[in-house]
């Protein structure tokens, strides 16, 4: 069953990077590497959610048949483009492939070997931890079972978005998801983010900076520890951090396609955990001020990252309004407006939130050494990161500090509904993960600034 298991997974790649082909031609093939997987599975897992809402039966078969609906529409629209472009993905040719894998031949090792064990261990451990059994698991079982997504039999239901319960329940059609093989979706999330991050890191410095971040990303405690037991907060993480990066490298690059590929990451982000939409609206918001602020040349295609995920969300809200249901965070915010009416301010969340926060952060055996390098870094980069020129500080830095104040908005909300001690206790880690990822990257990508020349007054 494992080998009709790998062979969905190749499907969600090969989707994936002809998805990535058609939007944009002119990716490198590292960057296409890093999300093909992401974008394949959240693809699929998208029409199969537009489809059953339809009133289409989710069987295996129609499951096939969107799939092969993906693969020949992308490779028509791909023939198409290249037809009448003559800018196409840029590979290397046959007989230099093995220079243009040179120096990038150490990350393809270790993310190789990283990928068997993790994998090993991922299956191994089974669905064992309590999110990932009642909440992600039990709702896929759901899906596959009932033929629709309208009645999941998991906790929470449909107030939480649906995108991982959408992924796993792929395996649970073709192959009976019996060892599990749907766990190997998160060691490959895994390597996304650390192949994302080290080709991001590499084409604005070198192969070198590029593989420390990585390896100092890619060997962080909780991240290696959310590669193994089935939570969607490392998928929603390589949604959310992919997707800025894709802005900062389009804009860079002055490629629309790579900002658009940027949106649809962030809007998969907000269709993977509750509170995606609340952190990634406060984010696009603070980065549209930032561009109006420096007068950005027309190098930024607003339109094109902003669309995505407005599209996504309302589209969620829509389904979940039309059918009965209220979001997690709209059920928090009741709770939180009902109590500040009666005067409970509730204002010792925050310090509480803080404490907690800062006490798990410095503690390398939850994150490792991202605080200590990455306080160095800006130490000695201070200047270039926080310059107007600085990309790193519009689309990853400023994403960060945004994404840490709505957090520890959101911690003081859902105290109103639960004890902020045990809320903290068994959810800060992960919730601030994205956050600290983006963190760390900004400051590793500080020594490179964007061209003048793409920010220039109209």
């Amino acid at each position: 069953m494992l080998l009709i298991d790998f062979a969905t997974l190749s499907i969600l790649i090969v989707i994936g990077s002809l998805y990535l082909m058609a939007i944009s031609l002119r990716m490198d093939v590292l960057s296409m590497a890093a999300r093909a997987f992401p974008i394949g599975a959240g693809v699929l897992a998208g029409l199969v959610f537009l489809a059953s809402w339809a009133g289409v039966p989710y069987t295996r078969s129609s499951l096939l048949f969107l799939s092969s609906l993906l693969v020949i529409s992308m490779a028509t629209i791909i023939y198409i483009r290249r037809k009448h472009s003559s800018r196409t993905v840029i590979r290397p040719k046959s007989k230099r492939i093995y220079q243009y894998a040179k120096p990038h031949l150490p990350i393809l090792f270790i993310a190789a070997v990283a990928l068997a064990i993790l994998s090993w261990l991922s299956v191994g451990r089974a669905y064992s931890s309590w999110d990932a059994i009642v909440i992600w698991g039990l709702n896929a079982i759901g899906f596959a079972e009932q033929g629709t997504i309208m009645r999941p039999i998991g906790a929470y239901g449909l107030s939480y978005p649906i995108n991982l319960p959408l992924q796993i329940s792929f395996f649970r059609l073709l192959s009976g998801d019996l060892a599990p093989g749907s766990k190997l979706l998160f060691p490959f999330y895994y390597i996304s983010l650390v192949l994302g991050t080290y080709a991001f890191l590499q084409k604005r410095s070198n192969w070198k900076i590029g593989l420390v971040g990585a390896l100092l990303l890619g060997t962080i405690p909780i991240v290696v520890e959310h590669a193994t037991i089935g939570y969607a907060n490392l998928p929603f993480t390589v949604y959310l951090v992919l997707g800025l990066i894709g802005i900062v490298e389009g804009v860079e690059g002055k490629n629309t396609g790579d900002q658009i590929v940027g949106g649809i990451m962030l809007g998969f982000a907000s269709w993977t955990r509750p509170e995606g939409a609340y952190l990634i609206l406060p984010m696009l918001l603070a980065i549209y001020m930032g561009m109006r602020f420096l007068q950005t040349s027309q190098s930024f295609r607003v339109r094109a990252w902003i669309l995505p995920p407005i599209i996504f969300i309302s589209v969620w809200q829509a389904f979940m309004t039309a059918n009965g249901h209220q979001s997690f965070f709209g059920s928090v915010l009741n709770i939180a407006w009902n109590a500040l009416k009666r005067g409970d301010l509730n204002i010792s969340a925050f310090y509480w939130t803080a404490r907690y926060a800062a006490r798990q952060v410095i503690d390398p055996r939850v994150w490792g050494f991202i605080v200590p390098v990455g306080l160095l870094i800006v130490v000695l980069h201070w200047r270039r990161l926080f310059s107007k020129t600085s990309s790193s500080l519009l689309f990853l830095g400023v994403p960060a500090a945004i994404g840490v104040l709505s957090l520890f908005v959101y911690y003081y909300l859902a105290s109103f509904r639960q004890e902020i001690h045990y809320l903290l206790g068994t959810s800060v880690n992960r919730l601030f993960m994205p956050v600290w990822v983006i963190g760390f990257i900004a400051a590793l990508s500080s020594e490179h600034s964007i061209e003048s020349d793409l920010f220039v007054s109209d």
